[in-house]
């Protein structure tokens, strides 16, 4: 009887260890695979760009150093009527801006345009920058290298503290290094790199902001080549433009044959080009009402798109929005948010004589605080609760400052159409 009970348990070892061992291993998977998935989502999401960093920092010196120039008694009025200054070095409202204008023979605007000129100044802090139009010459700006990441908005607008060094900006510079950055960090900055056509995903929320900054990126471009750039529908299409159109039209999600990261890369690289191109005078960007019209309407249309994901409460098959589609739609609206912000600063640069004519100025400077509103939103974790619920609803906390950017951009699209 003791020999059988011993033969049956010796039967059953082997299979009850393989048991234990099989169970130890599967859960051990599952933890390693939690840890690098947590991992992934804190180094990769949390690292925020460098050029993001600069604009806030820059948005928030550019209003003390308003108020600094306006209290200022030595100073001479900012940019009151548009004049070149006679000084070699700066005056005040130029070291605060980092800017000063080159030339002694700038034409003097009448007293309306001089009017405008102060509220623009008082909105966004860009009219005492004294940059003329496309027409009356170049500004000299400080800290815009053309290769320097604070270059993509808030270099042209708010200027780039701390660096003394002045080098010529030309008109259009900072709206195409608005429209390089954004993505430029996500394909080589960002922690795990360009991640819709990653065979292994670790969550994604990193991969539907890039599919945001994406968008924003390819509408940006296909503007600038097809009208920011030529003078009418009958002028020669830049080369350089135009690749970087047709390979941003890559799918995101393509794993080779061409890989996205590359054809993106390389649009980035045509961009660039462009941008050396208008440094040297060799290509145009013209800064027109025509040409921003359309480029506004784009946009316009995106984050009506975004505002409608936010505050949808069933799905078009009448099902309700699930928990995993939710986190969706809110980091595919955070991307488009921080890839247009950039870019509105860099219009606020480039088309402040257009915005300034029409009192646009405060209409686009309202579009783009709620955009740095919408872009700051960074929960830990995404709850769709209801909306008299405990927890907090991030699609509609999200949807506010995407929907008021949406309305600023269109009343200003209506106001510079009259």
């Amino acid at each position: 009887m003791a020999d059988t009970e011993g033969t049956t348990s010796e039967a059953k070892g082997p299979g009850a260890f393989r048991k234990f061992a099989w169970i130890r291993i599967i859960v051990g998977i599952l933890i390693i695979g939690v840890m690098l998935w947590g991992a992934g989502v804190v180094l990769g999401y949390f690292k925020k760009p460098a050029s993001i960093q600069v604009a806030g920092k820059s948005h928030n010196s550019a209003e003390s150093g308003a108020l600094a120039s306006a209290a200022e008694p030595s100073g001479p009025p900012p940019a009151e009527d548009h004049r070149a200054t006679d000084h070699g070095t700066a005056d005040s409202a130029d070291a605060v801006h980092g800017e000063q204008t080159t030339g002694h023979d700038a034409p003097v605007h009448d007293d309306t345009a001089s009017t405008q000129g102060k509220q623009g100044s008082s909105e966004h802090g860009v009219a005492a920058q004294g940059k003329p139009a496309s027409s009356h010459g170049k500004t000299v700006s400080a800290g815009l290298g053309a290769e320097g990441a604070a270059g993509h908005a808030a270099s042209g607008s708010h200027g780039a503290a701390g660096d003394e060094q002045f080098v010529e900006q030309a008109n259009g510079v900072a709206f195409v290094s608005a429209v390089i950055e954004p993505l430029r960090y996500e394909l080589s900055d960002r922690f795990w790199g360009w991640r819709p056509n990653d065979v292994i995903t670790l969550g994604d929320n990193v991969i539907n902001f890039q599919l945001g900054v994406l968008e924003v990126t390819r509408r940006a471009a296909i503007q600038l080549s097809d009208r920011i750039s030529r003078t009418s529908s009958t002028s020669k299409l830049e080369t350089e433009l135009q690749n970087a159109m047709n390979w941003f039209m890559v799918k995101p999600n393509q794993y080779w044959f061409p890989s996205p990261e590359t054809k993106y890369i390389d649009s980035l690289d045509q961009l660039e080009a462009y941008r050396e191109r208008l440094i040297s005078g060799d290509a145009s960007f013209f800064a027109r009402t025509d040409n921003l019209l359309p480029l506004l309407a784009a946009f316009v249309d995106l984050l009506g798109s975004c505002d409608e994901n936010l505050v949808k409460t069933e799905e078009k098959t009448g099902e309700p929005v699930s928990f995993y589609k939710a986190d969706n739609y809110f980091f595919y609206a955070k991307g488009v948010a921080s890839a247009m912000h950039p870019i509105l600063e860099a219009i606020m640069v480039d088309f402040q004589t257009v915005l300034v004519r029409r009192d646009g100025t405060e209409l686009m400077h309202h579009a783009i605080e709620n955009l740095d509103r919408a872009r700051h939103i960074n929960p830990w974790v995404i709850t769709d609760a209801a909306s008299s619920g405990i927890l907090a609803n991030h699609r509609a906390n999200m949807a506010a400052p995407i929907s008021h950017a949406m309305v600023y951009l269109y009343t200003l699209m209506k106001t510079l159409e009259t």
